[in-house]
């Protein structure tokens, strides 16, 4: 007589298929919902909204740099407001006024100004996109930048800054704040062997001119101060 086993066997492992694309569709589900309530809520409430519903909130927050941006250090210079050697000393996440996005506040300590009257502090503030903040509920929204990593602190740091347009960009902070212009090819650490780069932006013209030379820092700023003369 003929054994039953591997067609029992077959069942059963049909039948756990069937199971396991059930949950998983289930699962699913039940997160395309969660994500449509956290976009509601977001649309509506900002962060703060969002992050209540299921205790937190993650949003990825591309910083592609646009069309227009700059070919050349002459150029980045020329768009800028501000153009620094600064002294990351700390820095700080901080919801924007209207909750939607968050930011993380430098406090740049000025080394040395390439272009632009110095600002009245010794210090000045620099706002990038990203950061980490908790509400009183316990809930927490994060926004990451994956195309703009920040520069640690502790670091010398060269700037091509423009300020902040209008109070409401500010998110509560007073004068003396300022964006990188253009992002990610705003900003130029000093430290390390590798040649000197913006921070991200690798798919444009200026990073990718910039990764060939190979600067080191030295060379990096004798080249920003006979461009932007």
């Amino acid at each position: 007589m003929m054994s039953t086993r591997p067609f029992v066997g077959i069942l059963v492992l049909a039948l756990s298929g069937m199971v396991f694309a059930k949950a998983t569709v289930a699962q699913e589900d039940g997160e395309r919902e969660t994500r449509r309530r956290q976009s509601e809520a977001y649309a509506t409430g900002g962060l703060r909204a969002a992050a209540a519903i299921t205790g937190s909130a993650v949003r990825s927050v591309p910083c592609i740099t646009a069309a227009d941006a700059p070919k050349s250090i002459r150029e980045l210079g020329a768009k800028s407001d501000l153009v620094v050697i600064g002294w990351t000393a700390s820095n700080v996440s901080r919801l924007s006024t209207d909750g939607k996005s968050i930011a993380l506040h430098y406090e740049v300590r000025l080394e040395k100004t390439l272009k632009g009257g110095p600002p009245a502090a010794a210090d000045i503030t620099v706002l990038i996109p990203g950061g980490k903040v908790s509400f009183p509920d316990g809930s927490w929204a994060m926004e990451m930048t994956p195309n703009f990593p920040p520069p640690a602190n502790n670091q010398s740091v060269l700037w091509f800054l423009s300020r902040v347009a209008s109070k409401a960009d500010r998110s509560g902070v007073d004068p003396d704040v300022f964006m990188p212009t253009h992002g990610p090819l705003g900003v130029y650490s000093l430290q390390g062997t590798r040649g000197v780069r913006p921070h991200g932006g690798v798919g444009s013209s200026l990073s990718r001119a910039l990764i060939r030379q190979h600067w080191s820092p030295e060379q990096f700023i004798s080249h920003v101060m006979s461009e932007i003369r």
